[in-house]
């Protein structure tokens, strides 16, 4: 099928060829010891042997080229037993037939040097974050004290699978820092690999074209200061059975995951502009299970740039809790039922907390004020909700409003029934 791209031209649309270095076995299909083609490593004449194959991609005007050279993405680096051997016969072979040389990525989770012969690399299967597989304090805690994994460990007693883990937070804690060097961005639309592994699978779920474009816009940020050809992101879809990950048109979505990256493309700031940084500023006095809602409620955003200011107006809460979390229900999340504690259990979301007696709930908001570094603060108090986890990110998905004070309708929840408040006018605010 590929020599009909070639040789027709069509479609017209740039291309780079990867190579899948591994041997073809039947491990999917219940037949691991059984090797379809195997995959060999013969030596100079059929790294030659290769490149006279591809020579007429190579020579295409579609191809992708990167700081003149043309892109090639190796699937398995380290199985080439010299990777340098294969990588400058390919250059040299390049320069003997007048083509401007290669760019070699690999797919790897860990770094390739340019002594490698590499150029920069890519991870291969998602890396689902920290705050994504330990979505509570404790945990986190027993990995970084002790390098166990509570849910894998207890997994050895209990055969359930696969590993599930919201698409929403893979979403909101991935991408956060800055790239490694030679490091290109990988995102992926959605992810389930159990029907190739069964319950040793992993399964990203609740995956929206909305969600995908929050990951998309992420990635772009991170390359935005490089020279224009290697402002490169690699979208994961495979657009087949066996990872559930694709971008092709479904009966849920219909185009929505293509038509996210045709719209994030099109409507980016050619300044590629950070995202505003919002300051979510939350007053708490002894209400330990407001608290718990409100900051569980933040971390939900999707959007990239939250940070979390809590001023404690000096809580001595223990006793048990009323509202929507029960004690029992705090304890199984690893925290007891005072303020300080559910804050402490939070604490590493948190840029900045103090617990201290105030003079009142606006003292309180003109301490968080003090404290706040974003370009926008958004006040919400303990027991105070989002109403989704995409609030921020509607508002700001397209740069900063033009306004100097944004506002909305609300919703009263009094637990039997509710009460949708209109925004009134700005001359009553």
């Amino acid at each position: 099928p590929f020599l009909e791209v070639i040789e027709s031209g069509k479609p017209d649309y740039p291309f780079c060829l990867a190579w899948a270095n591994e041997s073809w076995t039947g491990i999917w299909h219940g037949l691991e010891d059984k090797i379809l083609i195997k995959q060999d490593y013969p030596g100079i004449e059929d790294y030659i042997a290769h490149f006279d194959c591809l020579e007429k991609a190579f020579r295409d005007k579609r191809y992708i080229r990167v700081d003149g050279r043309l892109l090639f993405v190796i699937y398995k680096p380290w199985e080439i037993p010299d990777p340098v051997e294969f990588t400058e016969c390919w250059r040299q072979l390049a320069r003997e037939h007048g083509l401007p040389g290669f760019y070699f990525i690999g797919i790897s989770d860990n770094p390739l040097p340019p002594e490698s012969g590499f150029d920069g690399f890519m991870s291969g299967q998602p890396n689902i974050p920290e705050r994504t597989v330990f979505p509570t304090f404790a945990e986190i805690l027993v990995h970084r004290l002790f390098n166990i994994h509570l849910r894998r460990f207890l997994r050895v007693r209990n055969s359930d699978g696969p590993e599930v883990y919201p698409y929403k937070s893979f979403v909101r804690h991935s991408l956060n820092t800055p790239l490694q060097e030679g490091e290109f961005p990988v995102v992926v639309p959605n992810w389930d690999n159990t029907p190739r592994v069964g319950r040793r699978g992993i399964v990203l779920q609740g995956s929206t074209p909305d969600l995908f474009s929050v990951l998309l816009k992420k990635a772009l940020q991170l390359v935005k200061s490089r020279p224009a050809e290697e402002q490169i992101i690699f979208i994961k879809s495979w657009n087949e059975w066996a990872e559930g990950n694709y971008l092709e048109p479904d009966r849920q979505w219909g185009n929505g995951y293509l038509d996210v990256i045709s719209r994030v493309l099109s409507t980016f700031d050619a300044g590629c502009r950070m995202p505003e940084k919002i300051s979510v500023i939350t007053v708490v006095l002894n209400d330990a299970a407001g608290l718990e809602k409100t900051l569980r409620s933040i971390r939900e955003q999707v959007y990239p740039d939250v940070e979390i200011i809590l001023i404690d107006g000096g809580s001595t809460d223990k006793g048990a809790i009323d509202g929507d979390l029960t004690k029992g229900e705090l304890s199984d999340k690893g925290v007891t039922d005072g303020t300080l504690e559910v804050i402490r259990s939070h604490e590493e979301s948190i840029a900045f907390w103090v617990s201290e007696p105030d003079h009142g709930i606006y003292d309180a908001m003109n301490k968080g004020l003090q404290m706040a570094t974003g370009d926008w603060v958004y006040f919400l108090n303990a027991g105070d909700v989002f109403a989704d986890p995409l609030v921020l990110q509607q508002i700001f998905s397209n740069g900063s409003p033009d306004a100097d004070v944004v506002y909305g309708d609300s919703i009263a929840d009094y637990g039997d029934f509710r009460i949708y408040q209109k925004a009134g006018s700005p001359g009553k605010l």
